[in-house]
């Protein structure tokens, strides 16, 4: 496309230029809609002009798939995807949001009417979710008389972790994780690429970790209940020596000391469980 100048000159049989020459200008014209180019004037060219494929007939009108391509059950993710528009007047003025053939009703413009902008929809995969599952953003154009044109892309739809306590965090796309759980806020920055896998561990513990506080936790509670069962029995024994001490200073002596040692103990495992409490608190 544009004017192209072809430069000829004369030669003769000997070899011998005669220093004539002609200029020929070529104008060509406007590219054409589904050779695969975009041209001045198109939105997009995928090399037809099929549509509801995500690029309109005429090429002025194009949807993008939506990112991520990737979710967990039971957490909001933010879909996004670029609409361009490029008829002479008008523009895109809606975008709808459907999952699996229902409509989820309508996504937001970053700009409205739409000449190159992003639709973004908050949505979250029930349980139980087919997977993949469809997302289908179907957009409307003022321009052209009126059109619509939609994209197809099929979403990996993957169950959330049972949830563990403080919750974790997933993996959606590289370097996104969504957590799971109570957490409700997109963590973005970690180096996760798989998805589905554990991630954003810095703000929460690891599985690890939990692990090893519950183990701790289940020590001190046998313990703690090996002590309460322990100091009954030294406080009858306590109970019995005084009353058969007969008033006798060493008699009484040791079974105070008893008492006090039965009692310290049981101080020393309840401060471990306060302890074990404020480390998990502080790892949290």
């Amino acid at each position: 496309m544009g004017t192209h100048t072809i430069t000829a000159s004369v030669i003769d049989s000997g070899g011998s230029s005669s220093g004539d020459s002609i200029n020929i200008s070529i104008t060509g014209g406007a590219g054409i809609c589904g050779d695969g180019i975009i041209n001045t004037g198109e939105a997009c060219d995928d090399g037809n002009t099929v549509q509801l494929d995500g690029c309109y007939s005429d090429c002025r009108l194009f949807v993008a798939p939506v990112s991520p391509v990737s979710a967990p059950e039971s957490s909001a993710v933010n879909f996004t995807a670029n609409v361009r528009d490029s008829y002479s007047s008008g523009g895109v003025s809606q975008c709808e949001f459907f999952v699996n053939s229902v409509s989820q009703g309508s996504m937001g413009l970053s700009q409205n009417p739409c000449k190159n902008c992003t639709a973004t929809k908050n949505y979250t995969f029930q349980g139980g979710s087919p997977n993949p599952s469809s997302i289908v953003i179907q957009c409307s154009s003022t321009g052209g008389g009126g059109v619509s044109e939609e994209s197809n892309s099929s979403i990996s739809v993957f169950p959330a972790p049972p949830q563990t306590s403080p919750p974790i965090s997933m993996c959606i796309s590289p370097n996104t994780c969504v957590s799971v759980g109570s957490c409700g806020t997109i963590v973005t920055g970690d180096s996760c690429s798989t998805a589905g896998q554990e991630c954003c561990m810095s703000a929460t513990l690891t599985s690890g970790m939990v692990k090893i506080i519950d183990i701790l936790n289940n020590i001190v509670d046998f313990i703690l209940n090996l002590v309460m069962g322990i100091l009954i029995l030294e406080i009858l024994w306590v109970a019995f020596k005084f009353m058969t001490s007969g008033k006798d200073p060493a008699k009484v002596a040791s079974a105070r000391s008893a008492f006090i040692w039965a009692i310290a103990g049981l101080v020393v495992v309840l401060l471990a469980k306060v302890f074990i409490a404020l480390v998990e608190g502080v790892l949290a």
